[in-house]
């Protein structure tokens, strides 16, 4: 891979893995109409680190405050651990699975359209939303860990599906986006690490280095700002505007597909 490739990658990464917009589906697009192979794991192993990063150091208060031993955040502690449990579950036992549908392009497209579909529905139903997370229940956490163990399904947005379970569950907005970044730090780890041991048992050959640690850091700025601009979009405005633009993208993929 190149450096202006892992480039390429890093920004979709950074993009596509916070905003509600699938990072998979993105990633059809652009093999499609840019010729851009599928890189090898070990880059996909350093572009989900550098999502990680992005979060730990966007949320670092947050993650300082729920690692320390002061019990007044046991709840919020036990929470997360709660919606990261049906997250593993489903991973873990239905990874090669939903990782088939990667070679169809209609299941992507699909998937895609009804990504958008959830995203406009929460946004025109009579919810309010103005819970925090301490006001959820153990078996809410579930439901929204379910959602994030769903999303490995291409063309369905992790950070979408956890985003509008919340908000379903009443959340408030910046709640429902905190708490999807904060569950997606354990998912994340999780996947990396077995994608670490998928990479060790199949051995490395050919690597760039500087490509590889560029992608990471690309992935790890834009991730930020993506953050950071999501959560001040949802300040002012709703999930609609993503919901019309995933339906575009849906709509992009399923031409492909039948062309």
């Amino acid at each position: 891979m190149s450096t202006l490739e892992s480039i390429i990658l890093g920004i979709v990464q950074g993009i596509t893995e916070f905003l509600p917009i699938s990072s998979s589906g993105h990633l059809v697009i652009f093999q499609r109409l840019l010729g851009l192979k599928e890189p090898q794991l070990i880059y996909n192993v350093f572009l989900h680190f550098g999502t990680l990063i992005a979060v730990l150091i966007f949320y670092w208060k947050d993650i300082k405050r729920l690692l320390s031993l002061d019990p007044k955040h046991n709840k919020e502690r036990f929470l997360i651990i709660m919606a990261s449990i049906p997250t593993a579950i489903i991973g873990f036992g239905l990874k090669d699975i939903f990782e088939s549908l990667f070679g169809s392009i209609l299941a992507v497209g699909v998937a895609l359209v009804v990504t958008g579909l959830l995203l406009w529905l929460v946004e025109n139903l009579d919810i309010k939303f103005n819970k925090s997370i301490l006001d959820l229940s153990w078996f809410h956490v579930i439901l929204i860990g379910i959602a994030q163990g769903m999303a490995i399904t291409p063309g369905v947005s992790r950070s979408g599906s956890t985003i509008v379970a919340g908000l379903l569950l009443g959340l408030g907005r910046k709640e429902a986006a905190r708490f999807s970044f904060l569950i997606f730090i354990p998912a994340v780890l999780g996947a990396t690490l077995l994608e670490t041991l998928d990479v060790i048992q199949a051995g490395v050959i050919g690597i760039n280095t500087v490509a590889l640690f560029t992608g990471m850091i690309i992935s790890t700025i834009v991730g930020y700002l993506s953050i950071k601009f999501l959560l001040k979009l949802l300040e002012n405005e709703n999930l609609n505007y993503f919901a019309y633009y995933v339906w575009g993208i849906g709509v992009l993929i399923l031409i492909l597909n039948f062309n």
